[in-house]
């Protein structure tokens, strides 16, 4: 509510600005016919017009225009003194000015000119366009800011967009249970656009470039292909060449390189598995060395518990979940079964509506507080590039707003999309800081939660033989 409000007041502010930008000249005019001599009432009206622009380069001409209101309200106030002091001379003790009594009050006045040059050039080089403003190139973006125009519905413009997740563990701490934050989720991580085939797409930069700009779970579809395991689309429930895209080791691989540099980061898996290869899954994991990462299933509650905290699992280095949609691997291979532990909406179209939000076939009903997880799907069947954009700058607020209620008031932990960058401004990157807010604080905004107090390291120590002793004996079970 605190964010919508401050958007609604931000819209106001240049819808102001604008008016004044309208409609120079008659307001220096009329600020001087009103005997408004005070050039702190000017100075605010131009600073609130150079806010209201789009980039640097229209900063520059309304700054160029204010200069002429400028000049326009000193002949204003010349005239003004030139018709006082022509006029028949008036008491001395009546205090009347004069020419040079107006003289010396607009040199005071001009001494606060430089206030005005001072905050232009402020504007010019620090007043960088905000999220959401029009802009030219990267440069006329704030820091941590993108120049971009999205093709398709609803993206008419370039615009200053975020690329990238605020993350909760920097942004507040880890020393909440891990079902107290939010991850951003991309839908088929791996159909990428880069990559050449003829199916279809839902992302389009490198899963090591998802994970860099803040994306912290992946789904990913698995199969025996090709006498290996493969990242594919399914035509009838098998991979095809013609729906296959790459072996799941690259991508694994690519997520074992970004947790040996990101050692306090936490990566879940939800895979859509395919594979019947005997121990085929756990082949691949200890193949590129994620095992020691993994949590094991043994530590996931099952009757709506909390998850251990963030903190703890990065200590003991269980920084990797992997959740499967075959149910029997869990017993067979460690891996833990999606639906024992999360609830999840319907994908496509139905998942999309703000009226209603229906569980997935295969998902206990969203209300279900046995599962302590929740996964909120927004994306169209099949992917649709060209309305993302538009999909992710309005509609998905609304719907998480009634999976928050279908769930028993519970917010998404993970949220998943298609083409996760595009929007007109804060699109999922803004969704995900409400999300955060509201899982760790309460607010609508995680920067509003402020830094906590993590608890200390003194049993780092202790929690060591742990660790080795844990993984040492997950390493057996996989083999």
């Amino acid at each position: 509510m605190r964010g919508r409000l401050r958007t609604s007041l931000l819209a106001i502010f240049r819808r102001i600005c604008k008016a004044f930008d309208a409609g120079d000249i008659l307001i220096s005019w009329l600020i001087c016919e009103l005997d408004l001599q005070n050039i702190p009432i000017l100075i605010s009206i131009l600073i609130c017009k150079l806010r209201s622009g789009r980039s640097a380069s229209h900063r520059l001409f309304i700054a160029e225009k204010n200069a002429i209101a400028n000049f326009s309200w000193l002949t204003c106030k010349l005239g003004m003194a030139m018709s006082a002091d022509n006029s028949p001379p008036a008491p001395a003790e009546d205090g009347s000015a004069g020419l040079s009594d107006f003289l010396t009050g607009i040199l005071f006045d001009l001494l606060l000119l430089p206030a005005y040059s001072m905050v232009f050039i402020i504007m010019m080089f620090f007043g960088a366009c905000l999220v959401g403003d029009r802009c030219s190139s990267d440069a006329s973006c704030k820091s941590g800011l993108s120049c971009r125009k999205w093709t398709g519905t609803g993206c008419t413009s370039k615009r200053c967009v975020r690329t990238t997740v605020a993350s909760p563990f920097k942004t507040v701490d880890n020393s909440l249970p891990f079902n107290k934050y939010a991850l951003l989720t991309t839908h088929n991580s791996f159909s990428i656009t880069d990559i050449p085939t003829i199916t279809l797409f839902n992302q389009e930069d490198s899963v090591t470039d998802q994970l860099n700009n803040g994306v912290r779970a992946l789904m990913l579809d698995v199969y025996d292909f090709r006498e290996d395991i493969w990242l594919c689309h399914s035509l009838g429930g098998m991979c095809w060449d013609a729906t296959a895209f790459e072996p799941a080791i690259g991508t694994m691989r690519e997520i074992e390189a970004f947790l040996v540099m990101n050692p306090s980061e936490v990566v879940t898996l939800i895979l859509e598995d395919h594979v019947k290869s005997n121990r085929g899954l756990s082949k691949l994991f200890i193949k590129t060395g994620l095992t020691k990462y993994w949590f094991p299933v043994s530590r996931m509650p099952r009757n709506g518990e909390d998850w251990p905290r963030v903190n703890d699992m990065i200590k003991l280095n269980q920084c990797l979940l992997v959740f499967t949609s075959n149910r029997f691997k869990e017993s067979s291979e460690g891996i833990a079964y999606q639906w024992n532990y999360m609830v999840e909406n319907m994908y496509g179209e139905v998942g999309m509506n703000s009226r209603a939000c229906r569980n997935h076939s295969e998902s206990a009903v969203l209300g279900d507080r046995t599962k302590s997880l929740v996964l909120v799907n927004y994306f169209r069947m099949p992917p649709v590039q060209g309305t993302s954009c538009m999909e992710h700058s309005r509609g998905l607020m609304e719907v998480l707003h009634t999976c928050h209620a279908a769930a028993g008031n519970r917010w998404a932990n993970f949220l998943a999309v298609d083409y996760y960058k595009r929007s007109n401004g804060r699109g999922v990157f803004q969704v995900m800081d409400m999300l955060n807010g509201m899982l760790i604080c309460g607010h609508d905004d995680v920067h509003a939660c402020g830094r906590r107090t993590s608890p200390p390291l003194s049993c780092w120590v202790a929690l060591t033989a742990t660790r080795v002793a844990g993984r040492e004996m997950h390493h057996t079970s996989l083999m």
